[in-house]
């Protein structure tokens, strides 16, 4: 009678297994009962999911016994120049930078309630022009942002960040600063591009694809470049002001001097040479990123 009292019956099949099996012989559910389901076992809690501490400040990115980052971004700068060489590279050089300036001034033109959509030509030709403004788009930006800073109030810089916007964006969006906005967003929108670029080169990508690495660094250094020579033009050079002057797409008047002349009342030297220093920003802005991501 004590052996029956041990053994330990199967609540799938009814099969009685002896005292210490932990499964069934016959069918081979998991036992509920047994000596070694009584046995306590100690499980330490989990920790936070993070990478190493030397994959975080990028010790072990290492390519060729050098910091992968350098690695990249070094090799990247002397193949961007590469675009400005022949006609097929310098076209897809300018059809790349033509693609985020246009799609620059079209994200800031809806951002201001103001309908626009980029245009881009094979032939060598770009260009976004906005409709009327409807208010109606911006109030109801301006509510959205409010909202999410709501929604956002347990995370107190990013709530602040969104409301402080969501009271300044009337302040642009009906007056004369959208204007501003949409003629620099061009440029912006290429800028952005090459910081979003120089950060993936550094980061590692989407994939950690050598390949992918590189890529993001030559279309960094093109984007960043090719505007940092343009404004340094503008600055210090009135054979580029005259040829910038002459340039423009569809017959139009090229953004800076439509900013600096129509807009600001200022000479497009002084534009240039301020737009200068600020296409200098996307590699310590990607850097930064960088740094903020990894803690």
């Amino acid at each position: 009678m004590q052996a029956l009292a041990n053994l330990a019956p199967c609540r799938h099949c009814a099969y009685e297994n002896g005292e210490d099996a932990q499964n069934c012989a016959l069918c081979g559910e998991l036992l509920e009962s047994g000596k070694s389901q009584s046995v306590p076992v100690a499980v330490a809690p989990a920790g936070p999911l993070r990478e190493p501490e030397s994959r975080l400040h990028g010790e072990v990115d290492l390519l060729w016994g050098y910091p992968a980052p350098l690695v990249y971004l070094t090799l990247g700068l002397p193949l961007a120049f590469l675009f400005g060489y022949g006609p097929l590279l310098s076209y897809m050089g300018w059809f790349l930078s033509s693609l985020c300036h246009e799609m620059g001034h079209t994200i800031v033109a809806w951002s201001f309630g103001m309908p626009a959509f980029p245009a881009i030509r094979l032939d060598g030709h770009a260009a976004s022009q906005h409709r009327e403004q409807i208010p109606l788009l911006c109030w109801a930006l301006c509510i959205g942002l409010g909202a999410l800073a709501w929604q956002l109030r347990h995370l107190r810089i990013p709530a602040i960040a969104i409301g402080l916007a969501a009271l300044l964006y009337p302040l642009l969006a009906f007056t004369g600063a959208k204007e501003v906005f949409f003629l620099v967003g061009g440029h912006l929108g290429e800028l952005a591009m090459a910081t979003v670029c120089f950060w993936r080169a550094m980061s590692g990508g989407f994939s950690e694809s050598k390949a992918e690495r590189g890529l993001y660094a030559v279309l960094a250094w093109y984007l960043c470049g090719s505007n940092v020579l343009l404004c340094q033009g503008l600055a210090f050079s009135a054979s580029a002001r005259a040829e910038y002057q002459g340039s423009g797409s569809f017959g139009l008047t090229n953004d800076y001097i439509r900013l600096a002349e129509d807009v600001m009342g200022t000479p497009l030297a002084t534009l240039g040479l301020v737009m200068m220093l600020v296409s200098l920003l996307p590699l310590p802005l990607a850097w930064a990123i960088r740094r903020l991501a990894s803690n």
